[in-house]
């Protein structure tokens, strides 16, 4: 069950992150909270890429301070958003698309 793996780990230095491709994502908090965000409906063409581009999300989210649902939030847009191009970089994106995407949705 992945609620049990993932509270068997020791969170002791942050969160556990449990990504769930188009189903979303989910955070355990140290504080032992549970977080849960669907994924993005897009029409995904490659889904090379979309694991790291979600990590970059959470972690820039992370550095900018923000909680954990808008860090799931995020990652989730710039995972989605990576697999509309080709490869892992064809669908680089920038900030204000993961954005607009996150607010075409009601995601925010």
């Amino acid at each position: 069950d992945l609620a049990e793996l993932a509270e068997a780990i020791p969170i002791r230095y942050g969160s556990v992150v449990v990504k769930c491709g188009k189903q979303g994502s989910r955070m355990l908090t140290p504080e032992g909270e549970w977080h849960h965000v669907p994924g993005f409906d897009v029409a995904a063409v490659d889904m090379t890429g979309a694991g790291d581009s979600f990590n970059a999300g959470i972690i820039f989210s992370f550095l900018e301070g923000k909680p954990p649902l808008e860090q799931l939030i995020f990652g989730n847009a710039c995972g989605a958003l990576s697999t509309q191009g080709i490869g892992g970089t064809g669908g680089m994106l920038d900030v204000r698309q993961a954005r607009e995407l996150i607010t075409s949705q009601r995601m925010e």
